[in-house]
């Protein structure tokens, strides 16, 4: 059974499970893991586009000439007049301060990032994460602000997708090893004869038919689905499949 088939076959065990258990090794279990994985890294990247295109939108674009007159040297930033300068979205809301002092908790407040005097940090609710500026300019060379902001085609395309596909892949390795560790549970009396290798190459397959779902939801909802959801789907299946073929291999016997 070629590995493409076994996608649309994962939703009918149990013959892909039992293909997936008894003849796949491990350099094609790798294969159909990164093919899982990149489909994945797929919907959530195309899910994303959209936040990435508002975001320099209502945000970067409109600032980039001002970020262009703020330079970076030797660890410290420096503002025209070594005046504060306030960033506004679209609708005229302040969201960042770029100040060659040190900001105070009163000037953050419900600000979405804050360049001052030697660092960048970033708020999100109430967690600040900041970077100093002399890690992100080497010594010796200058730089303006805008020059730290990659282009949003980098992002889009770059960025994005590499950071979705570490995730995808820690997602699909976890969901493998625990679903697999289940199914392994689930043979120890029916199939003993199954080692935990062979539950987590049917636990792949099991993962597949919650992981096209949940692409598809991504990609025209906007939000994946549970993660009990998704594991549920798998569970059965890799149930309804061990049942199954413990009947075969008892009327075999």
């Amino acid at each position: 059974m070629s590995l493409i088939s076994t996608l649309w076959k994962s939703f009918l065990p149990p013959d892909a499970y039992r293909d997936a258990a008894l003849n796949w090794h491990l350099p094609k279990a790798l294969c159909y893991f990164f093919i899982l994985c990149i489909i994945c890294t797929l919907s959530a990247s195309v899910a994303s586009f959209k936040f990435v295109d508002m975001f320099f939108d209502n945000y970067i674009d409109s600032s980039l000439p001002e970020l262009s007159k703020i330079e970076i040297e030797a660890g410290k930033i420096s503002t025209p007049e070594n005046k504060d300068i306030f960033l506004k979205d679209k609708a005229g809301n302040v969201f960042a301060l770029i100040t060659p002092n040190i900001a105070d908790a009163e000037q953050t407040k419900g600000l979405m990032f804050v360049v001052d005097k030697n660092r960048i940090a970033f708020f999100i609710g109430d967690n600040e994460q900041y970077i100093p500026l002399e890690s992100a300019v080497p010594e010796g060379t200058k730089a303006t602000l805008a020059s730290l902001f990659p282009p949003k085609d980098i992002i889009k395309f770059g960025i994005l997708p590499a950071m979705c596909l570490i995730a995808s892949c820690i997602t699909i390795l976890t969901y493998s090893l625990i679903i697999g560790l289940a199914g392994r549970t689930l043979t120890i009396i029916a199939l003993p004869d199954f080692t935990y290798f062979k539950c987590v190459k049917m636990a792949l397959v099991a993962i597949t038919p919650p992981s096209l779902i949940d692409a598809f939801v991504v990609i025209f909802v906007g939000k994946a689905i549970p993660g009990v959801v998704f594991a549920l789907i798998a569970v059965v299946l890799i149930w309804m499949s061990v049942k199954s073929i413990s009947k075969s291999a008892k009327e075999v016997g």
